[in-house]
């Protein structure tokens, strides 16, 4: 097992597959350390199926709650191919495979991903679905649902600026530090697998949308709560929402955020640019 530090949470780490991994989390790694908490995948060669009746099934998925830890089947076909459990702590974080089963590299990046989001939320720290870029020693972030064209549109920023960076193009991390958010970057960045180890305050929020013109507005407290809420990584227990809600409420209070509705090209960029002012 080898050891990282992500945002200032350590952990240790062991995975199968280097498919996603492999030249993507080295930038993180660390002496082997004390830390509190560890992800593990596991290769099976079966799933039990728990007797009692699960707390939540939707999909292809059932929960199951304990007094001290979660277990989430991931179903296909009517078989388990999956299985998280996780105690309240995040001590230990497991991921359960079948060996063979079509798909495990990115399986295990996907999941591996969304248990260390979820340390993330028990640390205070919110993801938002988005691509995080670093300009002038801030950093913004193009956020929205897939497809909407935020790595293309990031291009076409490089474009006008090459000496920008991509943060993280996926889930960047916020984390509220004093009266301003820092925006990191993680190992879990997307297919793309583009990322930095690095820390920078977030300056504005863009959320994108496909457009026949380039239309940039500012959005009120009300529309920032509404967008936020959908491109966050929301948290399924009380406990970890009570965690981020202070992250949560200053950024709808005091970070700048815009609806952009723009074309496919690089005079969007030059538009959004223009109105964030930077």
């Amino acid at each position: 097992m080898k050891y990282y530090n992500v945002n200032g949470i350590k952990f240790g780490l062991n995975y199968q597959f280097p498919d996603y991994l492999d030249d993507n989390i080295e930038e993180y790694e660390t002496d082997e350390c004390e830390v509190n908490h560890y992800i593990e995948t596991k290769i099976v060669d079966s799933i039990s199926i728990p007797s009692d009746l699960p707390k939540i099934k939707f999909n292809n998925r059932e929960v199951y709650v304990d007094d001290d830890k979660e277990r989430v089947y991931i179903y296909d076909k009517g078989f388990p191919i999956l299985m998280i459990e996780t105690d309240v702590e995040f001590t230990r974080s497991v991921l359960s495979l079948v060996k063979d089963t079509k798909g495990s590299s990115e399986m295990e990046y996907v999941y591996t991903g969304i248990m260390f989001m979820e340390l993330c939320l028990y640390h205070s720290i919110q993801s938002l679905h988005g691509s995080a870029i670093s300009y002038n020693n801030q950093a913004i972030i193009f956020s929205g649902p897939s497809g909407t064209g935020k790595s293309t549109h990031v291009e076409y920023w490089k474009e006008l600026e090459p000496l920008i960076e991509i943060i993280n193009d996926d889930k960047p991390l916020l984390n509220l530090k004093g009266d301003q958010i820092m925006v990191s970057g993680s190992p879990w960045s997307g297919k793309t697998k583009v990322n930095m180890n690095t820390s920078l305050p977030l300056h504005s929020i863009v959320f994108l949308e496909q457009g026949t013109a380039n239309k940039i507005e500012v959005l009120s407290e009300d529309e920032k709560a509404i967008q936020i809420m959908r491109n966050i990584n929301r948290p399924r227990q009380d406990e970890l929402w009570d965690k981020v809600s202070d992250i949560i409420e200053y950024m709808i209070q005091e970070i700048p955020m815009y609806k952009a509705s723009v074309k496919n090209d690089i005079e969007a960029a030059v538009a959004v640019r223009n109105k964030l002012g930077v």
